[in-house]
């Protein structure tokens, strides 16, 4: 073959034919693979690499789609941290507090509160480090093991200083994905009463424990309850 015409113009099959007749296997494909290396000679047919984007390596890590995972799905998750902003040495506004019943003084950032002096605040704060910052929200993983973030003031519809006082570590919640993060693989979630019982068009789960979710949600209009109470005493 010397020139690319006279390549387009091979009866391959006939070819083929005659090599079966010989004795030898079906050559049809190695035949147009080997006619159209001489007729695109050096040629790479191979399709070019494309990165994948940050949307597909969540979508790929996670094992989820963006029907099956999408802002506002409902999902069970489990409370594994509470997130904490560390304290700067610049910390503007830091109030110890003193509990006139105990005598006590609490460091206003991780609300501890058995300081017998002043003194020791500052230097839990400024000296030892030991104070582990304001607590921002907790962290939460998905079933399908992705991570996911919950501010302090999406836990409740309520005001809450402190997210130990309403949520424990390993504990099982229900939450909303308010925000999906694909270039960090996490997302933001809600567990606001109002923001759950608020109409979604979006399906849940596949995998969703309604009877569970449902448990979980009267237990938690019931802690509502009595704090409010407690309130109002």
């Amino acid at each position: 073959v010397s020139t690319q015409s006279t390549g387009k113009d091979l009866d391959l099959i006939a070819f083929a034919i005659e090599l079966e007749r010989q004795g030898f296997p079906d050559k049809r494909i190695t035949l147009y693979d080997i006619r159209d290396e001489l007729i695109n000679r050096f040629t790479d047919k191979r399709t070019p690499y494309q990165p994948l984007t940050d949307e597909e390596r969540f979508y790929l890590l996670s094992n989820e789609s963006a029907e099956t995972f999408k802002v506002g799905l409902v999902v069970q998750c489990k409370v594994f941290d509470i997130a904490r902003r560390k304290p700067k040495g610049d910390e503007p506004d830091i109030q110890p507090k003193r509990n006139e019943e105990t005598g006590m003084w609490q460091c206003p950032l991780c609300l501890r509160d058995n300081f017998p002096e002043l003194s020791e605040i500052w230097n839990h704060f400024d000296t030892s480090g030991s104070c582990p910052g304001q607590a921002v929200g907790v962290r939460v993983r998905l079933d399908n093991g992705i991570t996911g973030f919950i501010p302090t003031k999406n836990i409740s519809d309520s005001k809450v200083a402190n997210p130990e006082e309403r949520i424990k570590i390993n504990q099982q919640i229900i939450a909303k994905v308010t925000r999906i993060l694909y270039d960090k693989s996490t997302v933001d979630l809600t567990c606001k009463t109002s923001d759950l019982n608020a109409v979604s068009a979006v399906a849940k789960d596949v995998f969703y424990d309604t009877e569970a979710a449902e448990k979980l949600k009267k237990e938690k209009e019931e802690e509502e309850e009595e704090e409010e109470e407690e309130e109002e005493e």
